[in-house]
């Protein structure tokens, strides 16, 4: 009886394990989103391309709201940096926060992730802070996660 418990402990042991291993890892998801803030933080537009998938889009606030692959993240990075220049807006500061949401498919080839993010920047040399939620849309692709998709949404903006 004890080693027909031992075996099936054993066995179990096992299933778990390799369920366990096959689980969407939420960490990973989260890789391509800690790089793209540091990316945006070191203004790197090259940098925030490259985390996106070939045909990845972003949609944001300002206009045209809306940037699409072959060189979208790098077309926004332009686009972001020509309009905080007319609006006077300098200094910007991006920190993630915990995710509110990882819905990730059961295989873990894609993920659902809704991000709340802090913003802190100078509006005519004043210090603003922006709180928004950043929903992205990750993909694993050779091993690793990138963007297909992001979408900005303020919740507060002290500047506007």
């Amino acid at each position: 009886m004890k080693v027909r418990f031992a075996a099936a402990l054993f066995t179990l042991a096992l299933v778990m394990g390799s369920a366990a291993s096959a689980a969407p890892n939420t960490k990973a998801m989260l890789a391509p989103i800690d790089s793209l803030v540091a990316a945006l933080n070191a203004v790197d537009a090259a940098a925030v391309g490259a985390l996106y998938t070939a045909d990845g889009s972003l949609l944001d606030e300002f206009p045209p709201f809306q940037w699409h692959a072959p060189r979208g993240a790098v077309s926004f990075m332009k686009d972001f940096g020509a309009f905080t220049k007319a609006e006077g807006a300098s200094d910007f500061v991006v920190k993630r926060s915990a995710p509110k949401t990882v819905h990730p498919t059961k295989d873990g080839a894609m993920g659902y992730l809704v991000v709340p993010m802090t913003i802190t920047y100078k509006l005519k040399g004043k210090p603003q802070t922006e709180m928004g939620l950043w929903t992205f849309i990750v993909v694993k692709a050779a091993g690793s996660y990138k963007i297909k998709a992001s979408a900005w949404a303020t919740i507060s903006d002290t500047g506007g």
